[in-house]
């Protein structure tokens, strides 16, 4: 039969067999009556009283980790999940989250070394015990890097090596690490470069030399009433080298650089993110002068109409930290961001960041030496050039070039050859262009002819074109999507601007490759593999029209791509087109014409490249008898 028994005035219905079953693990009887027979809830992990009191004591000696923490937490929250079946109400829950919840702060805040671990933030050891409840919130969010300042350091670091790694483990630390870096973070020693590590952008270093100026020589700028520029913004593709930028420019001025991530002050909590805002500063004021360097400055700098409220809270605080009634002196910050234009208004202007430089892709002399620099100290054969490779690899930016040398190189290792080659060098520019070379996916030899006079008409039309790029490689292996490549040498003055000329021979030797088909197979025969090439020429070739005022019928006229959809009237986009179609219609008879002048170097190019499916441009030359 039923019983009823009475918890702390919770009517819980329980069965005798239930009684039997469990014991008493935690009750507050209201008679002693009914002491002896009564029973609560089923845990089989043992006595929550006990538990509790152990936990409490543990947490009261400071002997917890965090992970025991957090698993004990979680543990009192699932109670009223567990008990919702046997009580009627949440008393049971809210007496056990009470009792934990309440250790937990009683315990904390009576415990003064743990009032000082929260306003740190967290900082101090990771071990268990040295790492309070309250560090939880406050991770490392940014790393301290101090710069080997003489000679001395650096050969005491060389007498010390083994005691400094033995050292750099334990919690106490020794004297070469900072005694307060914020945020659990350490402080490092390192060597870090200088400009002339930096491979281009002349301009950006020269820029940021008067930084350094600034830094190393602040009076020589007191005495002319000069104010130290408060912020640098470093802007450009991504992979361009502006990290490396603003850490050479703390090697040049020989300061200590604190480095973080724009996403690093986020955070579910609010008001961490502009917690952590304020003590990066303050850390910065303590070994000012300074840099500051914050990577993807957009995550935290986005204009405020578009961010959440904790992310304009964060904002503020930087603003505030940057350029307040508070003055940092010393303290020069220098954010990078690949969208400066979606960072917010006051977050730009003059006062906070003043300078404004732009870090672009490097140049063919700039690719050169960052070649020359990424194959020092590999094996390499004289037969590398590396005017030749930066002539094939525009649009690339430094950790491209830095991805080349290293996958060719991993390919040199793969097949036990002992030197690097240029044509290992040339295969790996081509893989990260297209993609590697397809092994698996099987061509009808009737196909891959196809696809060699395919590229052979590309090639020729270059070679017999006065305005048009160099041919450095012909090849019909499949690569990625594509069942061949054509690819060109870029000079200088192609990268920086093209006249008419250049733009109607980059048109014609598009066009070539379906040119060259419908002269050897005939209209009814020519393959689908020229739709990317007239979509670049049609590009072209409304850009000339449109945009560069190259055409006769529409003079000096421009129009952006928005007005060509939606501004342009029916009259004035029929004659758009019609004088597009005009050009595309002249400039593929100029090369049908090129193409059966030339008929016997065609035939003789399209031969050696299906016979032997890659050329390089020594091989072309002397194939067509252009090597003289």
């Amino acid at each position: 039969h039923p019983k009823m028994f009475r918890l702390s005035r919770i009517p819980v219905r329980v069965s005798r067999r239930y009684l039997v079953r469990h014991q008493s693990i935690f009750c507050v009887p209201t008679s002693r009556r009914v002491n002896r027979r009564f029973s609560t809830f089923p845990n089989t992990e043992g006595d929550i009283t006990t538990k509790t009191a152990n936990f409490l004591r543990r947490l009261d000696s400071n002997s917890l980790s965090k992970e025991e923490v957090r698993e004990y937490t979680l543990y009192l929250s699932r109670l009223p999940t567990t008990y919702s079946k046997y009580a009627k109400r949440g008393v049971v829950a809210k007496t056990f989250l009470t009792l934990g919840v309440f250790g937990l702060f009683y315990c904390g805040f009576n415990n003064p070394e743990w009032i000082q671990h929260a306003k740190r933030g967290g900082g101090g050891g990771s071990s268990g015990a040295n790492q309070g409840v309250f560090g939880v919130l406050q991770e490392p969010t940014f790393e301290e890097i101090s710069p080997n300042l003489d000679d001395e350091i650096e050969d005491e670091d060389d007498d010390d090596d083994t005691d400094r790694d033995d050292d750099d483990d334990s919690d106490n630390g020794n004297s070469r690490r900072s005694s307060r870096v914020g945020f659990g973070s350490a402080s490092k020693r390192q060597t870090l470069p200088t400009f002339s590590s930096v491979c281009g952008n002349q301009e950006s270093k020269e820029e940021l030399q008067d930084i350094v100026e600034f830094l190393i020589h602040p009076d020589k700028f007191k005495k002319m009433k000069c104010k130290v520029p408060k912020g640098v913004l470093l802007s450009g593709p991504p992979g361009c080298g502006k990290t490396l930028m603003a850490r050479a420019l703390a090697g040049e001025a020989k300061v200590p650089f604190l480095t973080t991530n724009g996403s690093s002050f986020d955070q579910i909590f609010v008001g961490i993110g502009a917690s952590r805002v304020r003590q990066l500063f303050q850390r910065a004021a303590e070994i000012a002068p300074c840099i500051i360097f914050i990577d993807e400055l957009d995550s935290v700098g986005r204009a405020r109409r578009e961010s959440t409220n904790s992310t304009a809270n964060t904002l503020n605080e930087l603003l505030s930290q940057m350029d307040g009634f508070r003055q940092n002196a010393g303290i020069v910050v220098i954010g990078s961001t690949n969208q400066p234009g979606v960072l917010d208004s006051a977050l730009t202007r003059s006062g906070r960041f003043d300078r404004h430089v732009t870090v672009g892709l490097p140049d063919r002399i700039a690719r050169s030496q960052i070649i020359d620099l990424n194959l020092k100290g590999k094996p390499s054969d004289s037969s590398i050039n590396s005017m030749d490779l930066a002539s094939d690899m525009v649009g690339f930016s430094g950790a491209d070039i830095a991805n080349m040398v290293n996958l060719a190189a991993t390919e040199v290792v793969k097949n036990d050859e002992e030197v690097m080659s240029s044509k290992r060098l040339r295969d790996a520019i081509m893989t990260l262009k297209l993609g590697k070379v397809s092994k698996s996916k099987f061509l009808t030899p009737e196909t891959v002819r196809t696809t060699a006079v395919h590229e052979s008409g590309h090639a020729i039309v270059a070679l017999f074109t006065d305005a048009a790029l160099d041919v450095s490689q012909i090849t019909v292996l499949p690569r990625g999507s594509s069942l061949g490549a054509t690819t060109y040498s870029v000079t200088e003055d192609n990268e920086v601007s093209q006249s008419r000329a250049q733009i109607l021979a980059q048109i014609d030797v598009s066009l070539g490759g379906h040119a060259a088909e419908e002269i050897i197979f005939g209209k009814d025969k020519t393959s689908t593999g020229a739709s990317n090439d007239f979509q670049k020429a049609t590009s072209m070739a409304t850009s000339m029209v449109a945009q560069y005022g190259m055409s006769e019928v529409f003079g000096k006229m421009a129009f952006t791509p928005h007005d060509m959809e939606m501004n342009l009237s029916p009259s004035m986009r029929t004659k758009l087109d019609e004088e597009v179609k005009l050009i595309l219609d002249t400039s593929y008879d100029r090369v049908v014409e090129l193409l059966k002048q030339n008929d016997v170097q065609f035939r003789a190019l399209t031969d050696a490249v299906f016979a032997k499916n890659t050329l390089c441009e020594g091989e072309i030359k002397t194939i067509v008898g252009l090597d003289k």
